[in-house]
């Protein structure tokens, strides 16, 4: 039985061109639980409107999903990616908070690892994929801030050796950045070359090593 949701979830997440039409399906018919009680979670919990006017952060993992499988074909571990973008919030609902009148949710890496293996492990996803995907989960928020904050190399050499995949966390940080409104190009493109680049350049240095 595991195998075989594992199987289907994979089908959803790594064929599908919106996966997140599934995922609305489920919740249209009010069949999101048990088996997807963690995405369920998510509906109504609320995100500071300045940064994501598509609303809760069930919206915005729907969004993120459909961008991260528009990126998926240039993924070196398909299902890990996908998994990860499902998977990137599900923190929030235990730290969302109204703190000096903005709305946070901070520390929802971290919080977010427990709904995500009791997530994967009722689907039957390998344990081996399932701390790749905590690991993905654990940093999925560093790169757009490194971006942000113009870091310098040494600390994108830093996050990068600490990531499973770093093209797949450069990947999942552009899926996150994409699926929020208002749509901010000039920012994410700034964004996008900055991690490009500072990814071509820690993977030089592991090559001359």
């Amino acid at each position: 039985m595991e195998n075989t949701r594992c199987c289907a979830l994979e089908a959803v997440l790594c064929t599908e061109q919106r996966p997140s039409e599934y995922f609305q399906r489920l919740r249209g018919e009010n069949a999101l639980r048990p088996a997807f009680a963690e995405l369920a979670a998510l509906i109504g919990v609320p995100q500071p409107p300045a940064h994501h006017a598509e609303g809760d952060v069930w919206n915005h993992t729907m969004l993120v999903l459909d961008a991260a499988a528009a990126l998926r074909p240039q993924a070196q571990q398909p299902f890990v990616f996908m998994l990860s973008a499902l998977c990137h919030d599900l923190g929030k609902p235990a730290v969302t908070a109204v703190i000096d009148g903005r709305i946070r949710a901070l520390g929802h890496e971290a919080a977010g690892l427990a709904p995500a293996r009791a997530l994967l492990g009722r689907h039957g996803v390998p344990a081996a994929l399932t701390e790749q995907v905590c690991n993905m989960i654990t940093l999925h928020m560093r790169p757009n801030l490194l971006a942000a904050q113009s870091s310098g190399i040494s600390a994108t050499n830093r996050l990068f050796r600490k990531s499973c995949c770093p093209a797949d966390l450069v990947l999942l940080a552009a899926a996150d950045r994409n699926g929020r409104l208002p749509a901010r190009p000039e920012a994410d493109a700034a964004a996008e070359c900055y991690l490009r680049g500072r990814l071509a350049l820690f993977e030089q240095s592991n090559e001359k090593e």
